[in-house]
């Protein structure tokens, strides 16, 4: 399979401003992605969405990636990743470039291990076409709560009390996502028609959003507690 491999990286962001490149141990945020993909061994082109001369500027060495300009209706806080995935894709096909399937890497993870990327490919092919679609999640036992009208209730009332006697639920934790072109174009979603799950390492899945996130972070990378590969 050919995989067009976006990374979204506009300029707006409200928690940290100018955040795909917000300095964590010295490096910007969206380098420790860029990075990762350089050894990347499958058959892919790999595009940087980006509506922002200054996140240009700090990527445009990298000479395996083609920087896309992204329009700015399609750039502000309410538009959608898979508006920048959809005109990325058309921006490339015009070129004569064909793909089978979009791979969606989000800066905000620079933990991700370039072996979970080809183990969700390798999984996607295996699976394909009985699911079209492809996202990672984190395993988790606790116990989730709802709210209306300002009564709480358990999300799942009949679960276990001990943490220990519960099943494991799952959550979406954006590491990466594949899509086959053809149900990206068709349901303009990541998700697909039919989605399968790959369930990573919580630590690889840190999202930053926040300042305190960034903060934890670094406190991970100093500490050698984990180390990206």
């Amino acid at each position: 399979m050919k995989y067009l491999v976006v990374i979204p990286a506009r300029g707006g962001s409200k928690g940290i401003p100018l955040k795909n490149i917000a300095n964590l141990c010295g490096k910007p945020l969206i380098n420790y992605t860029l990075d990762t993909l350089q050894s990347i061994n499958i058959d892919c082109d790999i595009v940087v969405s980006t509506d922002s001369s200054i996140i240009k500027e700090k990527i445009n060495h990298y000479k395996y990636i083609t920087i896309i300009d992204r329009p700015s209706n399609i750039s502000g806080d309410i538009a959608t990743t898979e508006s920048a995935l959809l005109h990325a894709l058309n921006t490339m096909e015009k070129g004569n470039c064909k793909y089978d399937a979009v791979i969606t890497l989000q800066v905000t993870s620079p933990f991700r291990k370039l072996d979970t990327i080809i183990n969700c490919v390798n999984r996607f092919e295996l699976n394909f076409p009985q699911y079209d679609a492809l996202l990672t999640l984190n395993e988790t036992y606790q116990d989730f709560w709802t709210e209306t009208n300002y009564h709480f209730s358990r999300l799942y009332p009949n679960n276990p009390r001990r943490r220990q006697d519960r099943k494991p639920i799952y959550v979406e934790n954006g590491l990466v996502y594949i899509t086959s072109t053809e149900s990206l174009k068709s349901t303009k979603s990541v998700l697909g028609n039919k989605c399968d799950g790959f369930i990573t390492d919580s630590n690889e899945s840190l999202d930053i959003n926040e300042q305190i996130d960034l903060l934890i972070a670094e406190c991970i990378m100093k500490e050698k507690f984990y180390v990206n590969a």
